[in-house]
C-alpha cells in the first residue's frame, strides 16, 4: 500500500487504450484510493461524442486530441495553468506547469504512437519536447517532469531489447541531461510477455526529490491489462526535509562529567577485572572487548545522558528553553483571547526571547573565535553555517547508476559501495598486467616468508618492531586532538582517554603490544559517512560525495604510534619525497604555490615558453593497491612485524556506509584504497607515490627542463624550453612515463574537462604560439585538454600569471560569506560590533588572504568596494564614514597591511625551513623586476624595525646572515607591534587627519569601544556619535521633522548629541571632563582614540550612552 506524507507529491501515469463512463469511474476510485496530485492519461481516444473527464474527484482537468489523444488532471492546490503556445497539431503532448514547494514545475504529458508511419511519431514528439525546454530555460523553469507513453524500448531503462527509437530516445535524453525513470519492470504487459515503454523523465531539483516508482497490477481500470495492456504507474516525490528523521538521540553529555569519580571507579573496576591477570591475555581481541566493556560499564554510571537532534544550536540553553516556552504560551493566550492586555503581553515575551537569543549567540561567537587560528576557523565556519544560518540540506537524495535513477536506501548503499570500496572503478583503467604478476609474486613472497625482518639492521629493527612503550602511548594521546569529535565505532569519545588514568593507560600500552606482536587488527570496522563537495550542482553522482571513515580512537591512537615510528624512520633514511608538499610538518598549500608560481614566473622572465600540465587522479585514495604498497614498503625496509600489522589494517577493515541516519551492514574493502580519516592513510600515501616521475628516473632531457611540484594527490608538472615546440615535445614524453607509471601501480588520471589540465605560459602575449597547433598532449589513449586557466589547490592560475580571474573569484566567495554573516543584522539587531568584526577576521578575512603573497598584490584594487562596504555595516552607519577614523575604531587594518602582515610571516616561515625555500626566497635579493622582490623589501623593513635602526641602514641588511645567525624570527606580538607600527604610517601619509601621536593597541582600543556583549543598536549609535554622523538618528530627525526645538538643556544651542558630548560649553560630569582632558578642538575623535590610558574611550562610550538614555 502506497502511503502519503505531508510535502509529497504523488504523480500517476497511466495509458487508458481508449475511455469510457465505466474505465473513468474505476480510475477515479482507484485515484481517490491513493490521493494521486496528477493524474496523466493517455491514449483517451475522446471526441465530442464521448465521454467528459471533468467527472474526475477534486481535480482540474486538461486535454489534447490530435491524434490518439492525452489528458492531464491536476489538484487544485497545486494552481495548474495550461501553457496553450506549446501546442501543436502533429503531436499529443500536454504542458501544464504548477507549483510545488514553492516552485513553478512543468509538467508535460506525451503520447507517442507505436505505429512507424504514423505522424505522430518520436521525432515529432521530441521536437516538441525541445520546444517545451526551451520555454522553460526562458521563463526560468528549472524543474521539468516529462511523462507518457514513448513506445520506444532500450536496456539502459531496463528493456530486454533496443530498437531504434530507444536508441533515438536514449541519445535524446543525454544531450538535453534529462534523467529517466521507471519501475524496472515491465510497464506494458500481455501473453507474449511485456515491456518498459512508460516512461518518466525530469530534470531540475524534482530529481532529488524523487521517491519512487511502483505499479498496480491488482486494481481493475479496463485498460487491458493485466491480459493485454498497460499498468498504472504512480510516481512519488517528497520534500527532502520531511525525508529525514529528527528524532532526538541520547549521548554521553561528557562536559558534565564528574572526572575524578570516574576515574576512581574506572581504577577499581580494572584492578578487579583485568590488571590482576594482565600478563595471562595472549589474544588482543579478548582484551580489547574485556576493556571496552569496564569502559562502557563506568560510563553509564558517571557520564550524564543528553539528547542530540538535528536541530540542536550550540548556543541553546536552559534560559533560552525558559522564554520560548513563555513565548509559546503568550501565543496561544493571544490567539485564545486576543486582548490589547494578551497583544501587549505576548509582545514583551517576543522582545525579551529575542534580545536574549541574540545575546546568547554574541556570547557563543566570542567563545569559539577567542585564539583561533587559520585551520580552526574553517571548522568554525562550517558550525557556524550549520547553527546561525539556514541549516545546510545533507539529505542524500537519490542516485543515479547506469542511467538508472535509484531511491531505494539499500540500492543507495550499494552504489557507493561499488564506487569507492569495492575497487570496481578499477575496471575502467588499462594497467600492466605482466608487471602486475611481478608484484602479485613478490607479495606471496613477503606473506609466505611472514613479513621478515632479519635482514634489517638491528637498530632498525627495534626501532620499528620493538615493544610499545608507555610514553609513547602518552605522547600520542597529547596529540590526539579531543575538541569538535563525535563518537566513535565503540561508542567513546576522544575526551574520555584524555582522562584516562595510568592503569588504564598500561592496559592499552599491553593491548598495543599484543596487536604488534600477533599482526591482529582488532578495529576492522568503520562507520562511513558522505558528506557533499562544494559548488556541485549534480548530487545524483556519486562522485559528488566524500566519503568519511569515523574508525576507534584506541585503534587511531595506535595508527598515530605506527605513524610516527614510520615517518622517523623515513626522514632518517631520506625516504620521503622532497618534492611533496601533503602531509608534512611546515609545509602547506601556500608552499606549494609559492614554489609552483615563482617558478613559472622565473621562466617568464627567462623568456621560456611553460607548459603546465595540472594533474588530477580519478579516486587516489580509494586506488591505491594494497599489494603495490606493500611491496613498496618492503623496499623502503620497513619489515617485519609493522609491515604485517599495516597489511592486516589495510585488508581486514569493513565499511558499514550511513545513508542518511541508516547504517548498513559490515562490507570488506577487497584490495584497494586506504581509508579517508585515517591517521596512517596520509603517509603511506605519499610512500605510494614518491616515485611518480622521480628525476632519476627520467632522460636527462625532461629532467633538465622540468619542474614537479606534488600535494598529496594533487601534481604539477611545468616543462620550460626557448623553442615551444620542444617544450610541447618534453611535455608529451612527461605525459608518456607518467601513464607507464600509472598503468603499472594501478592509478588513474582523470582526463575529463577542469580534471587534468594543461596551460600554456608565454613570456609576452604578442609572441604566444596557438596552442592548437601543437596537436594534443596523450596521457594513455586520453587527450588532454588545452586551457587558459586552471584551478590548483584554490588558487586559479592563468596563463599571463595575473590572478585576475582568481582575485574576481575570490570577491565573489568574499561577498558570499560576508551576507551569510550578516543577512540577520540591521543597524539596530543582530550581531554587534565586536562579533561582526571577530567573524569578518576569522572567516571572510583567512578566506581572502588564503595564498595572499602570490597573487594578492597586484589585485588590492579588485576588494576596496568590498573592504568600505564591511566597515559601513560593521559600523551600522547609513552612508559611508571617514575611513580611517572607522577602521581604527572597530580594529580593523586596511587590507594592504593585512597582507604585508601574512607577507612577513610566510617569507620568515620559508627563509627558516627546509634549504630549497630559502634558496628560492634569497634568489630574489639578486633578482629584477621580479613579481616578488617587494616580499624582500616587506622582511628588511620587519627586520629593520625589531632591531631598533633606522630606515637608512635597511637595504645594508644581509638576508643570508641574517637566517644563519637565526635573527629572522616573529613571534606573535612583534607581528602586533609592526602591524600597530606600519599603520601609524599609513595614517600619517593621509593629508586629510592628524592623528598626532602613535597609536599602540588599536585593537585592544577597539575592544573597549565596542565591549563583545553590548547590543547592536548602541554599537550603531556610539559610533555615529564617534564620526559625527547622529543626524541620522531617528529620534532627532523626528524632532526636526516635527519643528520641534532640538537644542540642548544647557546652553540652548542646535543639539545633535555630538554637541553635548565634545562642545557645550555648559554640560559637566566626570566622563566630560576626562575626554575633555585628552580633547583638541579640532580632532575630538582622534583624541579619543590616541589617549594611552584609555581612560577617554571609557568615558566616551559612557558619555555617548547617557546621549542616547541607555544610561542616567
Amino acid at each position: 500500500m502506497i502511503t502519503k506524507n505531508n510535502g509529497s507529491l504523488h504523480i500517476c501515469q497511466i495509458n487508458v487504450s481508449g475511455l469510457s463512463n465505466r474505465s473513468i469511474t474505476a480510475i477515479d476510485r482507484f485515484n481517490f484510493k491513493f490521493k494521486n496530485d496528477i493524474l496523466a492519461l493517455q491514449e483517451t481516444l475522446l471526441d465530442n461524442s464521448g465521454p467528459h473527464l471533468n467527472t474526475f474527484h477534486n481535480l482540474d482537468t486538461f486535454s489534447v486530441n490530435n491524434s490518439r489523444g492525452v489528458s492531464t488532471s491536476v489538484a487544485p492546490r497545486l494552481v495548474p495553468q495550461q501553457i496553450s503556445e506549446l501546442q501543436d497539431t502533429t503531436t499529443d503532448a500536454l504542458w501544464v506547469t504548477v507549483r510545488y514547494n514553492s516552485t513553478v514545475v512543468m509538467i508535460g504529458n506525451v503520447y507517442v504512437n507505436h505505429s512507424l508511419t504514423s505522424t505522430n511519431n518520436l521525432s515529432s514528439a521530441l521536437t516538441n519536447i525541445t520546444k517545451a525546454l526551451q520555454y522553460c530555460s526562458k521563463f526560468k523553469i528549472k524543474d521539468v517532469i516529462i511523462i507518457g507513453d514513448f513506445n520506444s524500448r532500450h536496456i539502459s531503462w531496463g528493456d530486454i531489447i533496443t530498437t531504434d527509437r530507444g536508441r533515438q530516445l536514449d541519445s535524446f535524453i543525454a544531450q538535453q541531461n534529462l534523467t529517466c525513470v521507471t519501475p524496472n519492470t515491465n510497464t506494458f504487459v500481455s501473453h507474449n510477455g511485456g515491456s518498459i515503454i512508460d516512461l518518466a523523465l525530469m530534470k531540475g531539483k524534482v530529481c532529488r526529490l524523487y521517491q519512487s516508482s511502483s505499479i498496480d497490477s491488482e486494481s481493475e481500470l479496463f485498460t487491458g491489462a493485466p491480459n493485454r495492456g498497460h499498468l498504472p504507474i504512480i510516481h512519488q516525490f517528497c520534500h527532502a526535509q520531511t525525508a529525514q528523521s529528527a528524532s532526538p538521540l541520547l549521548y554521553w553529555d561528557i562536559d558534565k562529567t564528574d572526572w575524578n569519580a570516574w576515574r576512581g571507579s574506572l581504577n577499581r573496576a580494572l584492578l578487579l577485572g583485568i590488571t590482576g591477570r594482565i600478563n595471562s591475555y595472549i589474544d588482543p581481541l579478548k582484551l580489547w572487548q574485556d576493556f571496552k566493556n569496564i569502559l562502557s560499564a563506568i560510563g553509564n554510571q558517571w557520564i550524564p545522558l543528553k539528547k542530540v537532534s538535528t536541530h540542536s544550536k550550540p548556543f541553546w540553553n536552559s534560559l533560552l528553553t525558559d522564554l520560548s516556552r513563555t513565548l509559546q504560551a503568550a501565543q496561544e493566550t493571544m490567539k485564545t483571547s486576543y486582548t490589547p492586555y494578551n497583544v501587549s503581553l505576548h509582545k514583551q515575551a517576543k522582545e525579551e526571547f529575542s534580545n536574549t537569543l541574540i545575546s546568547e549567540k554574541n556570547k557563543w561567537i566570542h567563545q569559539k573565535l577567542e585564539n583561533l587560528n587559520v585551520a580552526q576557523s574553517q571548522i568554525f565556519w562550517k558550525n557556524y553555517k550549520k547553527t546561525l544560518t539556514n541549516k545546510p540540506n545533507e539529505y542524500m537524495g537519490n542516485l543515479m547508476d547506469g542511467g538508472i535513477l535509484h531511491s531505494d536506501r539499500t540500492q543507495k548503499e550499494n552504489i557507493l559501495y561499488n564506487s569507492f570500496f569495492s575497487g570496481e572503478h578499477m575496471n575502467r583503467g588499462s594497467f600492466d598486467h605482466v608487471f602486475e604478476q611481478e608484484i602479485d609474486s613478490c607479495y606471496d613472497n613477503i606473506i609466505s616468508t611472514q613479513f621478515p625482518s632479519d635482514q634489517l639492521d638491528p637498530v632498525i629493527n627495534d626501532h620499528l618492531n620493538g615493544k610499545i612503550g608507555l610514553e609513547e602511548v602518552t605522547s600520542a594521546l597529547k596529540a590526539q586532538n579531543s575538541s569538535a569529535k563525535s563518537f566513535d565505532t565503540d561508542s567513546l569519545h576522544p575526551k574520555i582517554l584524555k582522562h584516562l588514568p595510568v592503569s588504564a593507560l598500561q592496559i592499552l600500552t599491553k593491548l598495543y603490544d599484543l596487536v604488534l606482536e600477533t599482526g591482529v587488527w582488532v578495529w576492522e570496522v568503520s562507520n562511513v559517512t558522505f558528506i557533499k563537495k562544494d559548488g556541485k550542482d549534480n548530487y545524483m553522482n556519486p562522485s559528488a560525495y566524500r566519503p568519511i571513515s569515523i574508525s576507534s580512537y584506541v585503534g587511531k591512537l595506535l595508527e598515530k604510534i605506527l605513524e610516527r615510528r614510520i615517518k622517523l624512520h623515513c626522514e632518517l633514511e631520506g625516504l620521503l619525497d622532497e618534492e611533496q608538499e601533503g602531509f608534512r610538518p611546515q609545509r602547506n598549500t601556500a608552499r606549494y604555490l609559492y614554489k609552483l608560481v615563482a617558478t613559472l614566473d622565473e621562466c617568464k622572465r627567462k623568456k621560456l615558453t611553460t607548459f603546465l600540465l595540472c594533474i588530477d587522479f580519478s579516486k587516489a585514495f580509494d586506488s591505491v593497491w594494497v599489494k603495490g604498497l606493500i611491496f613498496k614498503l618492503s623496499k623502503y625496509q620497513i619489515q617485519g612485524n609493522i609491515l604485517r600489522i599495516i597489511n592486516n589494517f589495510l585488508l581486514s577493515r569493513k565499511v558499514r556506509l550511513r545513508v542518511n541516519n541508516s547504517l548498513g551492514f559490515p562490507r570488506s574493502c577487497g584490495w584497494f584504497g586506504l581509508p579517508q580519516g585515517s591517521v596512517l592513510a596520509p603517509l603511506l600515501f605519499i610512500l605510494y607515490i614518491s616515485d611518480m616521475l622521480c628525476k632519476d628516473q627520467l632522460p636527462l632531457e625532461c629532467s633538465s627542463n622540468s619542474s614537479l611540484f606534488k600535494y598529496a594527490d594533487d601534481g604539477s608538472v611545468a616543462v620550460s624550453h626557448t623553442d615551444p615546440t620542444c617544450a610541447h615535445r618534453i611535455m608529451q614524453l612527461m605525459c608518456k612515463y607518467l601513464h607507464v607509471w600509472c598503468s603499472k601501480w594501478k592509478l588513474i588520471p582523470n582526463c575529463d574537462k577542469n580534471k587534468t589540465e594543461c596551460i600554456m605560459i608565454t613570456p609576452t602575449s604578442s609572441s604566444a604560439p596557438d596552442v592548437t597547433a601543437f596537436g594534443p598532449l596523450i596521457i594513455g589513449n586520453r587527450p588532454i585538454t588545452y586551457t587558459s586557466q586552471s584551478t590548483v589547490l584554490g588558487l586559479t592560475i592563468d596563463e599571463k600569471l595575473t590572478f585576475k580571474s582568481h582575485a574576481k573569484l575570490k570577491l565573489k566567495q568574499c561577498w558570499f560569506a560576508w551576507y551569510r554573516i550578516t543577512q540577520n543584522s540591521t543597524r539596530h539587531r543582530g550581531l554587534n560590533a565586536s562579533s561582526l568584526k571577530m567573524l569578518f577576521k576569522t572567516v571572510v578575512l583567512t578566506k581572502l588572504l588564503y595564498a595572499a603573497p602570490i597573487w594578492l598584490n597586484d589585485n588590492l584594487d579588485t576588494f576596496k568596494d568590498f573592504y568600505a562596504r564591511v566597515l559601513l555595516k560593521i559600523s551600522g552607519s547609513t552612508h559611508h564614514p571617514p575611513r580611517d577614523l572607522t577602521s581604527v575604531a572597530l580594529g580593523i587594518p586596511p587590507l594592504e597591511i593585512s597582507y604585508k602582515m601574512v607577507t612577513i610571516k610566510f617569507i620568515i616561515k620559508a627563509l627558516t625551513s627546509d634549504p630549497f625555500m630559502q634558496g628560492l626566497i634569497l634568489q630574489l635579493e639578486e633578482a629584477k623586476a621580479h613579481r616578488y622582490q617587494h616580499h624582500i623589501d616587506e622582511i628588511r623593513k620587519f627586520l629593520t624595525w625589531t632591531r631598533g635602526s633606522n630606515e637608512l641602514n635597511r637595504s645594508k641588511i644581509d638576508l643570508l646572515t641574517s637566517v644563519h645567525n637565526g635573527v629572522v624570527s616573529y613571534s606573535k606580538v612583534e607581528i602586533t607591534r609592526f602591524m600597530d607600527f606600519t599603520w601609524n604610517k599609513h595614517l600619517l601619509l593621509n593629508p586629510r587627519i592628524n592623528p598626532g601621536e602613535i597609536l599602540n593597541n588599536i585593537d585592544e582600543r577597539s575592544k573597549k569601544l565596542f565591549p563583545r556583549y553590548s547590543s547592536r543598536s548602541t554599537d550603531t549609535k556610539v559610533m555615529s556619535l564617534l564620526h559625527g554622523h547622529d543626524i541620522t538618528f531617528t529620534a532627532f530627525k523626528a524632532r526636526v521633522a516635527n519643528n520641534c526645538d532640538p537644542q540642548c538643556p544647557n546652553c540652548q544651542m542646535l543639539d545633535n548629541n555630538y554637541h553635548r558630548i565634545f562642545s557645550c560649553p555648559l554640560y559637566r560630569c566626570s566622563y566630560r571632563e576626562t575626554i575633555q582632558e585628552h580633547s583638541t578642538s579640532d580632532q575630538p575623535c582622534w583624541s579619543i582614540l590616541r589617549d594611552d590610558s584609555d581612560g577617554s574611550i571609557t568615558a566616551f562610550r559612557s558619555l555617548a550612552q547617557i546621549a542616547i538614555g541607555e544610561l542616567s
